[in-house]
């Protein structure tokens, strides 16, 4: 088991602190009350680094079988025992905003692309398209619950730069079941405190990085945390920003008096690969100047063709083998700013394929065209030798009439039945259909559910902007466990020893999502009213003019007496006509003299 944070960089952190005070106070009037306050501070910096608190880092170079890279960011902040309002590593404005709503586990991600899990192998959990949150709260009540949940999403929104308040009744459910390591199935116990809100067409840009790295207790520009170049994320096939946090309490008469906090920080990214000798300022286009000095380890973890080649045996790198993966892990806080991680190409690519897909898949499609008598229909696929129960979920939203009566599951052909089956109906612009539905997929075939639908009018103040491009319906998803000699980041970490024992006791189900489909309602023709704009605007201007001089100006009567003193157009035209016959009665006397 790791020990609790670095004490010697804790302490160099907090007496270079207070060396900087001491400076400053030498050039100004120093009293005996400021000399206690400043002895005070270096006492408690002392005990702040007792083990209480513990940072690591991780980045993950994995080589996928498709000329892309997988490059996962791992974040981990771990605090045992500590204050409810004491907060050191762990960041004080989402601790205070969990405090404040009872928010004992959060789980948030915000992602851009589609991750191919027909074609990448899995390593790093993934994400649905979107902004998704999930929350659970202290036992309360319903209404308080309710009431918890929405000041939350108001308080992420403004905190990650993201849409979250846009999260209201209509697009959020509460889960009710959950799976266990055995395949049993069992109510949740606390599903009644639970939230899950989705946005399935949020976007992703740099406003949404920028405070997801001010976050982290070394900020912006030290450690792993300088790799994180929005020039190169925002430009990859797949890219997910991942934020989940634990807590749990120590309760004495209904109060907590110490809680545990785990905060799991994680980007993941598939990147092309990069042509030339390979390295970290190369791949990201940015070097690491600093390392970052709080952090207990700080690892770059690569996937490499040999361990026995020449330029791999000159680091001094921890070598690990896990199922025929070669990894290497180099110590970021000493071997990688004394001498710059550089690899030849032929030690990454290619790769032996080591790693493997998920046993059980989920493609999403509609069936049909139109408007009516439309079909939303699920492949559920088992290449696993055995059976596998899985856990299926999805969200409707409320604009699309499900006909629950039509719900099938087909297994090779045959039909079978659910062994749980929870649905819960929505309301017009109050809540959205839900689904949760426990199957058991036969070993080595293809399952197919699949429910008829149908789309709804709505009111024209109730379509957003771009309308025409469509609606964003949520991904499914599928919940449940894998064999064990699976090879994912977490049996890598584990064999590096940077798995944490007294948070991971227990075995994690994996969740595939499915795609986020697109759909097109019946549109009114928003145009019309601009067309008509134009219109008037255009008729309005053209009569403008007439109608201003009609209004404004004032017609006087006169004599024709008072008109004959001036010049009248037949005169001048006249004494034109006679001008020009005399220039060209003049043109020929004027020829024949030149000649």
């Amino acid at each position: 088991m790791l020990n609790f944070i670095d004490n010697r960089n804790c302490l160099l952190y907090n007496l270079h602190k207070f060396s900087e005070l001491m400076t400053i106070m030498a050039f100004t009037w120093c009293s005996k009350v400021v000399l206690e306050v400043l002895i005070l501070h270096l006492l408690f910096a002392v005990y702040s680094c007792g083990p209480r608190e513990q940072f690591l880092e991780e980045l993950h170079l994995i080589t996928l079988n498709s000329r892309h890279t997988l490059a996962y960011f791992k974040f981990t902040i771990i605090s045992l025992n500590k204050s409810e309002n004491h907060f050191n590593f762990f960041p004080n404005a989402l601790g205070r905003v969990l405090n404040a709503y009872n928010v004992t586990e959060l789980h948030l991600s915000l992602t851009q692309g589609l991750w191919r899990s027909q074609i990448w192998p899995h390593y790093a959990p993934t994400e649905p398209t979107g902004a998704h949150l999930l929350a659970t709260f202290q036992h309360d009540t319903a209404e308080r619950t309710n009431t918890n949940w929405n000041r939350l999403v108001h308080s992420l929104s403004g905190l990650f730069c993201a849409s979250f308040s846009q999260i209201d009744s209509t697009r959020t459910v509460t889960p009710k079941y959950i799976l266990f390591a055995n395949g049993t199935r069992n109510i949740f116990s606390n599903y009644a405190s639970m939230r899950y809100g989705m946005l399935p067409s949020e976007n992703v840009c740099t406003e949404n990085l920028t405070p997801w790295k001010k976050l982290l207790p070394c900020k912006l520009n030290r450690g792993l945390t300088a790799l994180l170049n929005p020039r190169r994320l925002f430009n990859a096939h797949y890219v997910s920003l991942a934020l989940k946090v634990t807590k749990t309490c120590q309760e004495n008469n209904g109060q907590c008096v110490s809680a545990n906090w785990k905060l799991v920080q994680s980007v993941t990214a598939v990147l092309d690969n990069y042509n030339g000798d390979w390295s970290l300022q190369n791949y990201f286009f940015v070097p690491i100047q600093q390392p970052c000095n709080i952090a207990f380890k700080s690892a770059v973890i690569v996937q490499v063709k040999d361990l026995k080649s020449s330029s791999i045996s000159k680091l001094s790198a921890s070598r690990v083998k896990v199922n025929d993966c070669n990894m290497i892990a180099l110590d970021s806080g000493r071997d990688l700013f004394v001498n710059e991680l550089s690899l030849k190409m032929d030690d990454v690519h290619p790769v032996t394929p080591c790693l493997s897909r998920l046993p059980v898949l989920l493609n999403t499609h509609v069936l049909g065209v139109g408007f009516h008598h439309l079909t939303l229909m699920h492949r559920i696929s088992n290449d696993a030798p055995n059976e596998m129960i899985v856990l299926f979920s999805q969200t409707i939203p409320w604009i699309i009439r499900v006909y629950f009566h039509t719900l099938t599951l087909t297994c090779a052909g045959e039909k079978k039945s659910f062994e749980i089956l929870h649905y819960e109906p929505a309301k017009n612009r109050l809540k959205p259909h839900y689904f949760e539905l426990l199957i058991q997929v036969p070993a080595l075939s293809v399952c197919h559910l699949q429910v008829n639908f149908d789309k709804s009018l709505l009111r024209w103040t109730e379509y957003p902007p771009d309308a025409n491009r469509g609606f964003m319906l949520p991904a499914a998803s599928l919940l449940y466990y894998t064999p064990d000699f699976k090879v994912d980041s977490d049996a890598v970490s584990k064999a590096l020893n940077f798995s944490q024992k007294n948070f991971d006791t227990f075995k994690k189900p994996v969740q595939v999502y499915g795609e986020s489909l697109l759909l097109n309602l019946p549109t009114p023709d928003f145009s019309m009213p601009y067309n008509v704009i134009c219109l008037v605007c255009t008729v309005v201007a053209l009569i403008f003019g007439p109608i201003h001089n009609v209004t404004t100006k004032r017609l006087v009567l006169k004599h024709r007496r008072e008109l004959g003193s001036r010049v009248s157009l037949r005169r001048l035209f006249a004494y034109f006509k006679r001008n020009n016959v005399e220039c060209v009665s003049k043109l020929p006397v004027q020829e024949e003299q030149t000649n």
